[in-house]
């Protein structure tokens, strides 16, 4: 699903103009990415956690060349969902 589809179909389930239901999804995805500035996790009920993690700075080998390379430090956001949500997709 992208984006206009999905404003589209949140626009009908809530009752709202489409660029009410554009208005939400921004504002929701704003307030996240700041939660995760400041390296808070977001918990959305009945669905998962967002969470930011820190991969730590290390040491490639490049196959080809056999040549070492300094991999930096680096934040990578992951999502777990819940167990009910994993259910729900599997069944």
């Amino acid at each position: 699903m992208n984006n206009k589809k999905f404003i589209k179909t949140l626009s009908k389930a809530v009752g709202k103009t489409q660029e009410t239901a554009q208005d939400l999804v921004t504002a929701v995805f704003e307030i996240m990415a700041d939660n995760f500035k400041k390296g808070e996790p977001v918990m959305i009920s009945n669905f998962g956690l967002f969470e930011v993690k820190e991969k730590k700075a290390r040491t490639i080998m490049n196959p080809e060349t056999k040549q070492a390379m300094h991999v930096p430090e680096k934040s990578k956001l992951v999502f777990k969902p819940v167990v009910a949500m994993k259910e729900k997709i599997n069944n």
